[in-house]
Order: structure tokens, then sequence, then C-alpha cells
């Protein structure tokens, strides 16, 4: 070793400073890092043998080795180019290891290894350096743990931590991110997943306009994604740059499911393989439209309900059946109108009440004047019993009036026709049968004589039949007759 003292400024060349050597060449030294300029990229090196050398750089091994030397690290200083500098870093030897140290394919704690001056036996894998490395593998990394290299088999690795790396590997073209939280920010937006004590959440913030919405200065995003914690439990919405939701679907923890289109959801399936599409709800179900609704089925249509059902309709309603409609309900059945009721049938209308009354009222106390019209062109009305029950026309304090071309009471039973009460008081005479008995007594009264003194007397001049048999007549009804 010389014995020149390396830092005396006026014996080296102005551009070493006092590095610089004019005459001789000082053999390699060993040192240690004491400090680092990393503007000018020099260093300050103090040797085993105790001079400080300041402003020395570092030999690199391209344009592109970057690298800057942390404080500590031990190196080895030449001069033989007539000023110093460092050639090359050199591991102190140390006790063996009984660690892995921080490894390129595994997870284990950083190595303390003691240092040791036995250069044969030693290890030269400083503190925190992996110890799963095979020959031909070819890493970068410092003590921190961050890592890049190229191994043997096929797979390039680029790590910060265990838990912050990109593997790819030549078997099977496979790549693997693995990481605690990610990161990834494009033109389009932003995507990320963050573990915040242990709730974790994936979220993207992005948006189609770079020029107004995604861009670095601008982050009006319009599309908004979460899964997980956050999201609760996810959550996508598409938005205006000014924030209002264009579309929207949340699923929250309990698998409740919302989806909302700020002009409408449209939901199409199709029947390609002849499945039908289906639609279910385990618990309750409400369907509110705000507007107008159409329901168009080109097939048939069933409508099931297992308990109640009520249908409420505040406007009006139209029902329309191109063929038949029928109505059965097994217990009772209502109609109730505020207004009118109008039924029309083009053919037959029937009416069968099978086990029960039939009660037709009009009128209520309010309004007690209301009429009950049948109506027919030229059929019949025909009120009929058939096992022999009672017809009844009854009215308490009105009148009841029957009007037509031809009036007949057919009762087959003796009295069976009673005018005036329920009990057979006295029979209606006939006229026909009267007139022939009043015929027969003005007869016999024209022709009848009294006995006299003088025997019997003439016939009375003026004939019964003369005077009242004009009257006869007068009592017939013209309109009323009796069938036997």
């Amino acid at each position: 070793m010389s014995s020149r003292d390396p830092n005396a400024t006026h014996r080296g060349p102005a551009r070493h400073g006092g590095v610089g050597r004019s005459t001789g060449v000082s053999a390699p030294e060993m040192g240690t890092v004491t400090s680092v300029d990393t503007e000018r990229y020099a260093y300050s090196v103090r040797t085993m043998a105790g001079q400080n050398l300041p402003g020395l750089q570092r030999k690199r091994s391209s344009p592109s080795d970057l690298a800057v030397l942390p404080v500590g690290t031990t190196v080895l200083v030449r001069f033989d180019l007539n000023f110093a500098y460092i050639d090359g870093v050199l591991s102190m030897p140390a006790e063996e290891a009984t660690d892995t140290g921080i490894p390129v394919t595994g997870g284990s704690e950083a190595s303390v290894n003691a240092l040791t001056q036995n250069y044969a036996t030693g290890t030269f894998r400083s503190n925190g350096e992996p110890s799963d490395l095979v020959a031909g593998d070819d890493v970068r990394g410092n003590a921190s743990g961050a890592r890049v290299g190229v191994l043997e088999g096929g797979i390039a690795v680029l790590m910060g931590s265990l838990l912050s790396q990109i593997r790819a590997h030549s078997l099977r073209n496979l790549i693997e991110i693995i990481a605690r939280n990610y990161r990834m920010v494009t033109d389009m937006g932003e995507f990320k997943i963050d573990n915040r004590d242990g709730r974790v959440n994936m979220s993207f913030r992005g948006a189609s306009d770079q020029a107004s919405e995604s861009g670095a200065t601008e982050q009006n995003w319009t599309i908004r994604m979460d899964l997980g914690a956050i999201g609760d439990l996810f959550n996508f919405e598409l938005t205006t740059p000014e924030g209002q939701t264009l579309f929207k679907m949340h699923v929250d923890s309990n698998g409740r499911c919302s989806i909302f289109g700020l002009d409408g959801v449209v939901l199409q399936s199709g029947a390609r393989s002849g499945e039908p599409a289906v639609t279910e709800q385990g618990g309750n179900s409400r369907d509110i439209v705000r507007g107008d609704r159409e329901v168009l089925t080109d097939g048939n249509a069933s409508n099931v309900v297992q308990g109640n059902s009520v249908r409420t309709v505040d406007g009006n309603e139209t029902s329309s059946v191109g063929n038949d409609s029928a109505a059965a309900a097994v217990r009772d059945w209502g109609v109730s109108a505020g207004r009118d009721v109008s039924v029309t049938a083009g053919g037959k209308h029937t009416t069968t009440v099978n086990d029960g009354d039939c009660s037709t009222k009009v009128g209520q106390v309010t309004k007690p004047n209301g009429q009950y019209t049948v109506e027919t062109l030229r059929g019949r009305i025909l009120l009929k019993s058939l096992q022999g029950g009672n017809i009844d026309l009854e009215t308490l304090s009105g009148q009841a009036k029957v009007s037509a071309r031809k009036i007949m009471l057919n009762a087959t039973g003796a009295d069976s026709v009673v005018l005036g009460g329920e009990a057979l008081v006295a029979h209606l005479a006939r006229f026909e049968q009267l007139e022939i008995l009043v015929n027969a007594l003005f007869t016999h009264f024209d022709a009848h004589t009294h006995p006299t003194p003088s025997g019997a007397s003439g016939i009375p001049t003026v004939g019964m039949k003369l005077v009242l048999g004009r009257l006869v007549s007068a009592i017939k009804s013209l309109r009323v007759g009796v069938a036997g």
C-alpha cells in the first residue's frame, strides 16, 4: 500500500481533486461507504487503513446501471486509473446463517449473520439476502426485500415484497400478480384493490372521454364500480360528469339486488332451446308503474293466486274477450257498482242458483224510487216453478199493473183463482151462462099470467125483456173472461 495521502489535493490532477495520483499506483483497498451524494452519484469511502476518500464514483456494469450503493456497503477501491474509484462491492464474511433471509420465491425473516474474519468457512450472503437461488439465477435486489430477477426454469420476478410481486412463467404461459393492495392507472381511469385492516374492496373509477372526464386534471368519473367492503357488497354505477345517476346495479351483503335505469330497463330473452324464461321471488313482490303499462301475450296466459287477490282500478276498465269467458267462485261472488251496471248478451243469458235464494233489490233508503224493468222485444218472459213453489208479485202500498193484448190465468185446481185475498168467500159468475139464465127469466116473466075471478089474466103488456134486456149486455166484461 502506498504511503502517499490520496487526499492531498496538491498532488493530484485538478479534475480528480484530492483523490488523484500523479505518480505510482497504489494497491486496491477495501472500504466502507460512509455517505452518498445522490445528485452527483458520488460516494465517500473510509478504507480499512483509515483513509477517508470523498467524491468517488462507482464502476458501472453498463450505462443503464443506475444502482445507488447504500451507506455501509463494503466496496473495493482501485487507483490504477490515476484516480480512486469504486471497482465493485464485496460482502464481508459472517458466521454460518441459520435462516433463509428474504427469499425470491418464499417467505422468511431477514438473516442476522454475525461478521467474522474467517474467509474460508464464513458466508458471504449479507443480511436479508435470499438463500433459495440456484446456479444460473440472475437477481438484483436490496436488503428491504425488493427483487428483480430472471430465474432458471423460465421464471421472471419483479418483487417489492412477498405480498407485492409479479411472476412470469414460461410453463403454461402463466402470469401471476401477488398483491395485498393493487392499483392500475390507465387513460380510462383507475383500478384498485385496497385492504384496510382486513376490509378488502375492489374498485374502478373511469370514464370514456379523456378530455373532459378521465384526464389527470379532470377525474370526473362517469363509471364507478365497487366490490367488497365499500360496495356492500357490489355496486356498479354509470353517471353524468356532474354525478347524476344514469344506471345503477347494487347487490348488498344479504343478497338483495336492485337495478335502476334513468330512461328505463329493458329485459329481453329468447327461446332458442324452448326453455321458458323464469322470474321467481322467494318472498313478497311489488310492481310500481308511474306511467302506462301494457302486457302483450301471444300465446296462452295463466294466473294462479293461492291466497287472496285484490284489484283496484281508479279509472275506467274495459275487458274484451274474443271467445268464451268464464268466472267461477267456490264460495261467494259479489259485484258492486257505484252507478250503472249494464250486461249485454248477444245470445242466451242464463242465471242459475243451485243452492239458496236469488234476490234483486232496487233502491235504497235515501233513493227508494228506483225501477226494475225486464224487457223483451218479441220474446217470452217466463216465471216458472218446476216443483210446485210459489210465485209472488207483492207491493205493500203500491199498485200491481199488468198490461197485455191478452191476459190468461191458468189454474188447474178447484177454487184455485182467488181475487182480493187468500181465502175463497164467493165464486165468480160466468156471463154467457148468466145471460142464458136472465133471458130465460125474461121469457118466463113476459109469458106469465095471474088467476082472476073471471079467469086467467093476460100476459104483461110491457115485457121485461123489452125493458131490461138491453142492460144484460152492459154487464159483460169486454176484456176479462174465464176458461171454466
